[in-house]
């Protein structure tokens, strides 16, 4: 038992450790809210539902990054606005690709959502670190 928990902390201690639990949770939330709101309108545009569950899942993401992953202390106001600078470019990456998986390649919504999120995923990361949250 000592171990695990010697094992959990330094676990916890390694931002890019947090990065990645805080992310899966984010990840799966977002997903979730994408894949919700396709199933519940499903004649509504893909793009449309896109941006839809993007807003939603920002709000989440911010706090879980603010407060797990880089423990900021720094003014919440310009941090948000920083954080959705980067989201908003990465919506906007998101939906060029998405559009490219689902129009040029034949992806399915859902997997082409998949595969767009992943690549999004480490740009984000890149982003948070050099801007949103820089210290």
């Amino acid at each position: 038992m000592y171990k695990l928990k010697k094992l959990a902390l330094a676990a916890y201690a390694n931002q890019k450790i947090r990065y990645l639990c805080v992310g899966f949770y984010n990840t799966l939330f977002g997903y979730s809210a994408f894949a919700m709101l396709l199933y519940i309108f499903p004649r509504f545009h893909y793009i449309f539902i896109l941006i839809t569950a993007h807003f939603i899942s920002v709000i989440n993401a911010f706090f879980g990054y603010r407060l797990l992953v880089f423990k900021s202390k720094r003014n919440v106001g310009i941090q948000f606005v920083k954080f959705n600078i980067v989201y908003l470019g990465a919506l906007f990456f998101n939906i060029v690709l998405l559009s490219l998986f689902i129009e040029i390649c034949r992806f399915n919504m859902y997997f082409g959502q998949f595969i767009s999120m992943l690549i999004c995923i480490y740009l984000t990361y890149i982003m948070h670190i050099k801007y949103s949250f820089k210290n």
